[in-house]
């Protein structure tokens, strides 16, 4: 009730909104944000146009799992552990501290490894990490010019996201896994 009420809501809308009242055509990257800028900015549903980002089906293919040992070895995961990625370049909105959780309840059942890709502050997800024992489990990446080839040594993606207007992972990701074997999972 307050955001409703809040006059720093309703400013930051008017002035957001500034530039969506004078443009003929809106480009927005999803159908999930053309209706938010409709909704929130009361734009015409004919001036709002979706146009997707598309994926490299090249880059990222089955063909990175060529990848897969040496991403491993850098990160001492042996072959035989189970690797989920988590890619992000804002861990506390894409919910890096849900997965945390789920693998600190599931560590004594499976042998899961967790390769997080991605800027972000660390810190207190490290802590998070130790304090529910599975530290050990955890790999921080970071930035990386090649996610390619991370996605290729992973055996499943996690995407735990509080919000997502169009998220490139799940587009890529899953080119990584066409050929695999699912029953193994």
């Amino acid at each position: 009730m307050a955001r409703i009420i809040s006059p720093k809501q309703w400013a930051e809308a008017l002035v957001q909104g500034a530039p969506y009242k004078k443009a003929e055509k809106i480009v927005a990257i999803s159908g999930m944000v053309k209706r938010d800028i409709i909704k929130r900015f009361g734009i015409p549903e004919e001036r709002i146009v979706v146009i997707c980002t598309g994926v490299d089906i090249q880059r990222f293919s089955p063909e990175n799992r060529r990848f897969r040992e040496e991403i491993r070895g850098y990160h001492g995961i042996s072959s035989g552990e189970k690797v989920c990625l988590f890619s992000s370049h804002n861990f506390r909105l894409k919910g890096l501290i849900c997965l945390i959780r789920a693998l600190g309840r599931v560590k004594k059942k499976a042998k899961i490894k967790l390769l997080v890709l991605g800027r972000g502050r660390k810190g207190s997800y490290e802590r998070l990490a130790r304090r529910l024992g599975c530290e050990k489990d955890i790999f921080f990446a970071g930035e990386v010019e090649n996610p390619e080839r991370y996605y290729g040594a992973a055996d499943f993606l996690a995407h735990p996201t509080f919000y997502d207007s169009w998220s490139r992972v799940v587009l890529e990701a899953p080119g990584q896994w066409a050929a695999g074997n699912y029953n193994e999972m």
